[in-house]
């Protein structure tokens, strides 16, 4: 029998033209009708628990009439009548929140300065105290002084830096101190002098 003859042999890049199978081609779902969107709720925030706290706590507080309240605030007139004097009023979250009789002592008793503690502030009203305060503003010294401590120090008479002052004070004042100097009148004098 005759044998069968072998495939030709490929050239290089033919296999790339052999056929390939194609793909099927996906069915095409059929479009559904478009379905309400069911109308989602934001979580609800649990408030950190300090504040849940407070809630329990004035919750549990017995409500305080606007008489006993108008009472406690005629107790504060007569303690701290300067606070009233001044022009200082109670503030309205203390009616809201029904401060206790020791919360509006702190309050009067501070002039305004401390909120009462645990008790929420309003806006504006700075860690500090009072409203509206922010950080305590430095002290300036007056040229004037600054001059003639500038003099002592042996300074040039510009106004230098205060950090310069600073430092020619207490290389003087170390080099001067009767601790390093015992016994020496004129350095107690020349240390007095700088200080």
């Amino acid at each position: 029998p005759p044998r069968p003859r072998p495939p030709p042999p490929m050239s290089p890049g033919s296999w790339l033209k052999q056929e390939r199978p194609q793909p099927q081609p996906r069915p095409q779902p059929r479009p559904q009708p478009p379905q309400p969107q069911p109308q989602l709720r934001p979580p609800q925030q649990q408030p950190p628990p300090h504040q849940q706290r407070q809630q329990e706590q004035a919750s549990q507080r017995p409500r305080v009439t606007t008489s006993e309240m108008s009472d406690r605030v005629r107790q504060m007139q007569a303690m701290f009548p300067g606070f009233f004097a001044d022009g200082h009023e109670i503030p309205a979250e203390a009616f809201e929140q029904q401060w206790d009789v020791s919360e509006l002592r702190l309050y009067c008793g501070s002039m305004g300065d401390f909120w009462p503690h645990r008790r929420p502030r309003p806006a504006g009203w700075s860690k500090r105290g009072g409203p509206g305060r922010g950080p305590a503003p430095k002290p300036s010294i007056p040229p004037a002084v600054l001059r003639q401590h500038c003099q002592v120090l042996g300074l040039p008479n510009a106004l230098p830096a205060l950090d310069v002052v600073k430092h020619a004070y207490r290389k003087l004042a170390l080099r001067w101190h009767p601790d390093k100097n015992p016994g020496d009148a004129s350095a107690a004098h020349a240390f007095a002098e700088i200080a």
